[in-house]
């Protein structure tokens, strides 16, 4: 995730696009979970700009992830869009989303939403969470899932070497 996140060229030319200049050196070198932690708490602290920062922050995150895949699975993928423009175009998709859904019942109040959790679904259906990651200094590759039924209870698991 690392190196994603924070090595590659598109990562370190989005993030310099957008971190004060004098703090740069400290934004690329912080611990991992640290950096996660203080970026989403912190809005203020590495962006020039903090408004909204922990929606656009987590939107190229996703967006620097999807597209690390898709080189790697995708060999012929071409990107029309960069990660900053991806980024954007996400945080304005997510506040419209949100206006929508606020929006579309007027009769309810925030004061009388719930949380909602996830329920069983009543027939016999499965749920199957996958992830995969890529070493760059090896050039391996893995693959890994989890199945649930219905209930949540555990099934199966499994994992690939890619190569």
């Amino acid at each position: 995730m690392e190196s994603i996140s924070r090595d590659c060229d598109a990562a370190i030319s989005t993030w310099l696009a957008l971190i004060r200049p004098e703090r740069p050196r400290e934004f690329l070198a912080m611990d991992l979970a640290e950096w996660i932690r203080s970026n989403l708490s912190n809005t203020s602290y590495f962006p020039i700009n903090g408004f909204e920062w922990d929606l656009l922050f987590g939107s190229l995150l996703w967006c620097l992830w999807t597209r690390w895949n898709k080189r790697i699975f995708e060999t012929d993928a071409i990107f029309w869009e960069s990660i900053l423009s991806c980024g954007h175009r996400l945080c304005v998709e997510a506040k419209q989303t949100a206006l929508l859904h606020i929006s579309s019942d007027p009769f309810v109040h925030c004061a009388n939403r719930e949380l909602v959790s996830c329920k069983p679904h009543p027939t016999c259906l499965c749920k199957i969470n996958t992830d995969g990651a890529h070493n760059q200094s090896s050039g391996l590759s893995t693959c890994g899932g989890v199945i649930h039924d219905s209930h949540g209870n555990w099934v199966t698991g499994f994992t690939k070497a890619l190569g």
